[in-house]
């Protein structure tokens, strides 16, 4: 097993984005980027960072983990369910990010490296409680249930999965899985990466 509390951001490689811009800043887990919106990322990729253990009420830039222990371990979630055909973003990755915002220079705030997973961007919609004719809502919902039977056929312990932590793409017909940070594997405890 994975010590991830022993893991330092030093220890990443480094990753400079052809391109980087705040993609979703609200979610439980930590801030998502979309980085290189370059065709030939084939539509982009997304950092996610992680949350630090002790909420305040600074800055959303403060608050980001500099520990990449937890993003490690959604990481290597992933790209277990990845490796073994379930319908989750490709992984690519944990790297160290440099972010900056000119604004935060006057208040002293300089470059910090934070650790980010980065994955597949999919380009989907949500799968929470929204309207969608009902026929469509019955497709989601057998989609979700055989992804998270195949996910416990491998021994995974899906502690958040509902389906507001998936990504429809009616395209394709097609439900991807996403946010394993609390996911885990038999005889880990959540607090041994949190």
């Amino acid at each position: 097993m994975i010590d991830y509390k022993a893991l330092k951001t030093k220890n990443l490689k480094e990753m400079n984005p052809e391109s980087i811009r705040p993609f979703c800043s609200l979610g439980c887990g930590g801030p998502l980027y979309k980085i290189n919106e370059k065709p030939k990322f084939e539509g982009g990729q997304i950092a996610k960072f992680a949350w630090a253990n002790t909420a305040t009420l600074e800055s959303w830039y403060t608050r980001i983990s500099t520990k990449p222990g937890r993003i490690q371990h959604e990481h290597d979630i992933c790209k277990y369910l990845y490796d073994n055909d379930i319908n989750v973003p490709e992984p690519f990755g944990v790297f160290k990010f440099k972010i900056f915002n000119d604004k935060w220079r006057k208040f002293g705030i300089f470059p910090r490296r934070f650790p980010a997973f980065v994955m597949q961007y999919i380009n989907g919609t949500s799968t929470g409680p929204e309207d969608c004719p009902e026929e469509t809502q019955r497709a989601i919902d057998q989609a979700f249930s055989v992804e998270l039977e195949k996910v416990k056929a491998l021994d995974v312990i899906p502690s958040d999965h509902r389906l507001g932590n998936a990504i429809w793409v009616p395209e394709e017909k097609k439900l991807y899985l996403l946010d394993f940070e609390q996911w885990r594997f038999p005889g880990e405890s959540l607090s041994d990466f949190l």
